[in-house]
């Protein structure tokens, strides 16, 4: 289950053979524009296209509910908010014209409220917003679901990375799919001891993860032992300048393309959204309000 969200997958698609460094670049071609626009068409544009690679990449779509179901306080969070303080996180790009609301987030209960304004406007930012938290997520794990490993140290060596650098990155790539699996594993085996977690009360809720918490901390540990006892065994921290790679990263002619490609759609993504000021959320918003009839 947790290779099915972000963990490597060894197969032989078009996204797995591609560089290491190729695959860097694709991950900031796709997360770079969802910084720069805030239009939510736009994005949907961005989230398209990034939903076309994880097909090519042959990840399973599941694992794209997960996370977005996994994301979903996260993205609740990031829509109260910016429909809360919509006006003072956007004044530099309020529309010209007078903001259509819609209601309040938090209605008035007797003496209590209203606070919030929630306008056309700030639903369609805050729906820009969420979307690209979930295109940068997304992008993140089409990345991690193709990329080895192995290859990460070998990428950050070529990048001139430190060597120490890049053996704590790949390490720590290699531990989160395990661990998450480990503690899906220890959640399993204590269910079916009885345990679970009821009641309202917070404190008793805590309290109940106690019996997952200690096997979890026993496993991290008894894995870093393993890990630094390998590194030992094979000469980690000797003659660091001169270690050599059994497979060299080379850029074949498909790569090439794909760095022109990628390098020519972040720079019109960079002009477009800094220059010609293009990707507003205004223009969906003008969108809706003329097909809704609502004058501007």
């Amino acid at each position: 289950m947790a290779y099915d969200i972000i963990g490597y997958r060894p197969l032989n698609t078009f996204m797995h053979r591609r560089d290491p460094r190729v695959k860097i670049l694709w991950f900031l071609a796709f997360s770079l524009p969802a910084v720069a626009w805030n239009d939510p068409l736009w994005l949907l544009g961005v989230l398209g296209a990034v939903l076309f690679f994880n097909w090519v990449a042959k990840m399973p779509f599941k694992g794209a509910l997960k996370i977005l179901i996994l994301l979903t306080p996260a993205m609740l969070v990031i829509l109260v908010f910016n429909v809360f303080f919509f006006e003072q996180t956007v004044t530099a790009s309020l529309p010209p014209w007078k903001l259509y609301y819609l209601g309040y987030l938090i209605p008035k209960i007797g003496n209590f409220g209203p606070y919030g304004y929630v306008s056309l406007e700030s639903l369609i930012f805050a729906s820009g917003a969420m979307m690209r938290f979930f295109i940068i997520t997304l992008a993140g794990r089409v990345l991690l679901s193709t990329t080895s490993p192995s290859e990460i140290p070998a990428t950050l060596t070529k990048l001139r990375a430190p060597v120490e650098m890049a053996v704590a990155v790949s390490v720590a790539f290699g531990m989160v799919p395990a661990m998450i699996q480990q503690v899906t594993s220890i959640f399993e085996a204590q269910r079916s001891r009885g345990w679970s977690v009821s009641g309202r009360n917070p404190l008793k809720a805590i309290r109940s993860f106690v019996p997952t918490v200690l096997p979890i901390i026993r496993r991290a540990i008894s894995r870093s032992e393993f890990i630094a006892a390998a590194m030992a065994s094979r000469g980690y921290g000797y003659n660091p300048a001169g270690r050599t790679s059994i497979r060299e990263l080379r850029l074949n002619r498909v790569d090439w393309i794909m760095i022109g490609l990628l390098l020519a759609f972040l720079i019109v993504n960079q002009v477009s959204a800094f220059v010609l000021k293009l990707g507003d959320y205004r223009s969906t918003a003008l969108l809706i309000r003329m097909a809704l009839g609502i004058p501007t």
